[in-house]
């Protein structure tokens, strides 16, 4: 707001009591709390700003494993993959946190079905040591014909049954999350966030799923509607997590709680470590490659090499280990985590 050419912040008081704390939140307006009447209020408001939490999808190597502990990062292992890890490393993780995916892509990828069942009997036997655990979702249509319509419609309403009946049957159900994915109809997302449990309880957290692979625009179309869908529903502050998505620029624009990414790890062992300007390769068996550091300026070179050394590691180790890029990855993602926060930047006031 300007006021005779002279800048001025102008902070918004007031509470309807349901959403618009949120929606002036969410579109960057400053506001004003008082700490009498609005305490529970300011104490939300603080906790949008608190870093997210960013689950590293394992599991790896023994050696990367004991390296990321100590950052006392999240770990994903997912049900289908990483029950060994699960049940050797459940303890090593904390103060860390362990958040399960029941696997339902990977399975459906290899034409298996999961025991909804089973998964619900594993979950509970470790169920002391798992902060979060996804449900038994339904992947519609098959790698090489899609999916149709229909298929979509009956495989959402499918994910919505396994999260109902698995939330009657789990030892934490407040630790299940329900997985809205890309594509399906935005009823099913209303239809989630509107439920209540006996006690009228909302559900307190749920997944986005299906960005992986998408283009951007995509998945950034997605989240817009998801969080228009959130705001206005009865569930305003539900907790959200989003699957296979740290795109940095997407993640600071919207209010998620939570994300997991296998990058760390991909981007090593093909080479790469990730960077503020993005992935650079450094080994040298793809020194051909376009994003060769070799490639860069003598400037650029030496500032790579002071980002390389503020991380523990020296530009020949990571030229020659998979290990060491992943390592690094890994340290870089948990510190650029820590420090992002929801911005979703502000917006320009006038009087008239």
């Amino acid at each position: 707001m300007e006021v005779f050419g002279v800048g001025i912040d102008l902070y918004f008081a007031g509470y309807d009591g349901k959403r618009s704390d949120i929606f002036l939140f969410e579109e960057g307006y400053n506001q004003f709390f008082s700490w009498i009447n609005d305490r529970k209020r300011a104490e939300n408001y603080i906790n949008w700003r608190e870093g997210m939490d960013l689950y590293l999808v394992g599991p790896e190597k023994a050696n990367i494993l004991e390296e990321v502990f100590k950052l006392e990062a999240n770990m994903l292992f997912n049900y289908i993959d990483g029950k060994n890890a699960t049940d050797a490393y459940k303890t090593n993780i904390k103060p860390g946190k362990l958040f399960i995916d029941s696997g339902a892509y990977s399975a459906w990828t290899r034409g298996v079905e999961i025991d909804v069942d089973e998964y619900i009997t594993w979950i509970n036997e470790r169920a002391d040591y798992i902060d979060l655990f996804g449900q038994v979702d339904v992947i519609p249509g098959d790698k090489i014909h899609g999916a149709t319509m229909q298929q979509v419609i009956e495989a959402a309403e499918k994910t919505w049954e396994n999260y109902l009946y698995m939330r009657e049957r789990v030892k934490y159900p407040e630790r299940l999350l329900y997985t809205f994915h890309v594509g399906e109809p935005i009823k099913y997302l209303e239809r989630a966030l509107e439920w209540k449990d006996e006690k009228g309880n909302l559900i307190p957290y749920i997944a986005l799923g299906g960005m992986v692979g998408k283009p951007k625009p995509i998945r950034q179309s997605f989240l817009d509607q998801c969080f228009r869908v959130i705001r206005k529903s009865s569930n305003p502050q539900v907790k959200v997590h989003v699957f296979g998505m740290t795109d940095f620029s997407l993640l600071a624009n919207y209010p998620i709680t939570s994300a997991d990414s296998t990058s760390w790890i991909m981007t090593g062992a093909t080479g790469g470590i990730m960077t503020d300007v993005g992935v650079i390769t450094v080994s040298d068996v793809q020194s051909n490659s376009a994003t060769h550091y070799s490639h860069l300026p003598q400037n650029l070179q030496e500032k790579l090499e002071e980002t390389i050394a503020e991380f523990g590691f020296k530009l020949d180790e990571l030229r020659h280990s998979r290990d060491a890029r992943i390592i690094f990855n890994a340290r870089y993602m948990v510190k650029k985590m820590k420090k992002l926060t929801y911005n979703p930047g502000p917006k320009k006031l006038s009087l008239f």
